[in-house]
């Protein structure tokens, strides 16, 4: 199966295109989530 981009729902990685969500995170990053030193910004439904 080719695999493709998927936008709408939950990713396959047999399915779909795959990226780890910490590869640009880090040492110092890293080390404030470990410490449970950082908040979350969700901003669901901002691009149109």
């Amino acid at each position: 199966m080719r695999k493709e981009f998927n936008t709408t729902g939950p990713c396959h990685q047999s399915e779909h295109y795959m990226l780890d969500p910490f590869r640009n995170i880090g040492k110092e990053l890293m080390d404030l989530i470990d410490r449970k030193n950082y908040f979350v910004s969700d901003c669901g439904g901002v691009l149109k």
